[in-house]
C-alpha cells in the first residue's frame, strides 16, 4: 500500500553525502517509519547504518534486480508486519 502524496514508502541514499549525514537521514527516516536503505561502494552494510536503522543494503554499481528485490522484500514485509515493529527492522538488518 502506498502512502498519501508528499510521504515515502522506502527512502534509498548514499551514505556519503555530499552535503550532509546519510547516518543520520536513515535514523530520521527509520524514527518516522520510512524504511531506509544505504547505497555504498562496499559490498556489505556497516554497522553504523545498521545502528542507524538501514533495513537493507546496496552497493554501487546499483543493478536493477538488486533494488527490485529489495522492493519485493519490503512490500512483503510489509503486509506481514507494522513497519515500525522492532522484529520487521531487524529481519532486514543482517
Amino acid at each position: 500500500m502506498l502512502r498519501p502524496p508528499g510521504r515515502f514508502d522506502v527512502v534509498f541514499f548514499d551514505v556519503a553525502l555530499p552535503d550532509g549525514d546519510g547516518l543520520q537521514l536513515a535514523a530520521t527516516a527509520q524514527s518516522l517509519g520510512i524504511p531506509a536503505v544505504s547505497v555504498t561502494p562496499t559490498a556489505v552494510m556497516s554497522e553504523a547504518s545498521r545502528r542507524a536503522g538501514c533495513v537493507a543494503h546496496l552497493c554501487k554499481p546499483i543493478e536493477a534486480d538488486a533494488v527490485d528485490a529489495i522492493l519485493r522484500e519490503l512490500s512483503d514485509a510489509g503486509r506481514s508486519a507494522s513497519a515500525s515493529s522492532p522484529d520487521w527492522r531487524e529481519r532486514y538488518a543482517s
